[in-house]
């Protein structure tokens, strides 16, 4: 008798489960998929390159997005000299020159009890923080130079030291950096690799093997509460939406607040891909998607990690591979609250990412292994006959499609693949929206793929390539098979 079972696809890689117990909906790869919060696994939307190369030499040495304009430091060509450009929709201009080579953090507050006082402020271990009100910059001489990181937070400007100090300015006055004005030093006994501001007014200080948390409102009342004195953040690490996440010894982590004592605790929500960072995971670059609600980091060589969280739910965990290596990397909104995510690489270029269908002109390859599925019966062989791939795309798209029988074995005959093309999905009148879906399309497509092959559990791997296509989503499939005998080895 053929039976069927449908697996919804969901939960990101699972590197630590054991393989009979694993979701076969999970992953055992996804390279440049993602897991949106509405289920299913979704290839990425590609990047854009920002004009031409900056001016200058070197990696992109900072970049950030305020006002709905994109901001990117770079050394000049004559060396010992950096410049912040701006991004116009059409060039770069140099808008200050003769800034200090290093790599930059930027911040962006508001001082002030006034509407009106927004302004960027950045630094760099080589130089004393500066500060743009989008016309003039002026260094603020008053405070102590070499620090690698800025945060504004509760009126005042902080900036911290690698080697684990933490100073302040005066409340409401970035310029001031006495002690008779407010301002003063916190030490945090740790390598510091990081500031992040969090829910509830509290600023957190993110160490090499420790994390802590500052509260009150100025100097008068601050107070500085320990989190964890064993685990702490990897530097280049550390972004935050609402609560900060960041990487360390155990895989992406954020930090939740709770009822308890101390008000946060570590939620070690990337465990299920720790061996990845075990191999040698280091961080070059962070950002958040809000839009997308996604934590991303990359190392150096292109490699990404990509958490999707619902709430305070992993909702999953995906990996991307950008040819284009990301240095640096920062996001923020256009005037139209759009959001804009930016990347910097080696060369010197610019990258705004979520838009267009290639990685600046390179196609992209997105490839998903989802576990075995043993449906229910670890050690019986099954005849697994038939399956349907339910996906959805904006676009016509073609993947193909390659089944593996009783984890690869070598003693089970190898599949062939095969192309599966899907139709664009059509949409819901009075809820899509007009040119976000095929007209007459079907809202889904259940794609029927034929399999002839025998095993205790089988499982699919799918492949995209294109530059032209837009993102599709493969959903989950239906599964017909007839039992067999038990597995005698």
């Amino acid at each position: 008798m053929t039976k069927s079972a449908y697996v919804p696809f969901m939960g990101g890689i699972d590197l630590v489960t054991p393989a009979t117990s694993l979701n076969p909906g999970a992953a055992l790869l996804a390279i440049n998929y993602e897991c949106p919060v509405e289920g299913g696994y979704r290839s990425i939307e590609g990047y854009t390159k920002l004009g031409g190369t900056l001016p200058g030499q070197g990696n992109v040495l900072g970049v950030t997005v305020w006002a709905g304009n994109t901001y990117a430091i770079r050394e000049n060509a004559t060396a010992g000299a950096a410049s912040l450009h701006k991004w116009d929709g059409a060039t770069w201009t140099s808008i200050i020159a003769n800034l200090p080579v290093g790599r930059y953090d930027f911040a962006i507050g508001n001082l002030f009890a006034t509407a009106a006082g927004e302004n960027l402020y950045f630094v760099c271990p080589a130089s004393k923080p500066y500060v743009y009100d989008g016309s003039t910059v002026a260094e603020l001489t008053g405070a102590q130079s070499g620090a690698q990181w800025i945060t504004t937070h509760r009126n005042h400007l902080f900036i911290g030291f690698i080697v684990g100090s933490v100073q302040f300015s005066a409340p409401g006055d970035a310029s001031d950096w006495t002690t008779a004005g407010g301002a003063g030093e916190i030490g945090t006994g740790d390598i510091l690799n990081g500031l992040e501001p969090a829910r509830g007014g509290v600023l957190v200080f993110l160490g090499q093997d420790s994390l802590r948390a500052l509260f009150g409102s100025s100097s008068a009342d601050f107070e500085v509460r320990d989190i964890s004195l064993n685990s702490g953040a990897r530097p280049f690490s550390v972004s935050s939406m609402v609560t900060p996440y960041f990487i360390n010894e155990r895989g992406p982590t954020s930090l939740q607040a709770v009822d308890t004592f101390g008000d946060f605790a570590e939620s070690n929500i990337g465990r299920q891909i720790q061996p990845l960072i075990s191999d040698g995971f280091t961080p070059v670059a962070s950002c958040v998607s809000r839009e997308l609600s996604q934590y991303r980091v990359w190392a150096s060589d292109g490699r990404g990690i990509r958490v999707t969280i619902s709430g305070n739910t992993l909702v999953g965990i995906t990996l991307t591979q950008f040819p284009h290596a990301p240095v640096v990397a920062d996001g923020g909104e256009a005037a139209s609250g759009i959001e804009i995510l930016v990347f910097g690489d080696k060369d010197g270029n610019v990258y705004q990412m979520d838009r267009g269908t290639s990685f600046a002109g390179d196609t992209i390859k997105a490839t998903l292994t989802v576990a075995y599925n043993h449906v229910g019966q670890p050690s019986a062989r099954k005849r697994f006959r038939r399956a349907y791939i339910e996906s959805q795309g904006l676009d016509a798209t073609e993947f193909f499609v390659l089944p593996s029988f009783s984890y690869g074995t070598e003693s089970i005959a190898r599949h062939r693949k095969a192309a599966i093309d899907f139709f664009a999905s059509g949409g819901l009148w009075d809820l899509d929206t007009w040119n976000n879906f095929a007209w007459s399309g079907p809202y889904q497509s259940d794609t029927p793929f034929s399999i002839a092959g025998s095993g205790i559990n089988m499982n699919f791997s799918f492949y995209h390539e294109s530059a032209t296509t837009r993102p599709h989503s493969i959903k989950g499939y239906s599964l017909h098979y007839t039992m067999r005998r038990l597995n005698r080895g």
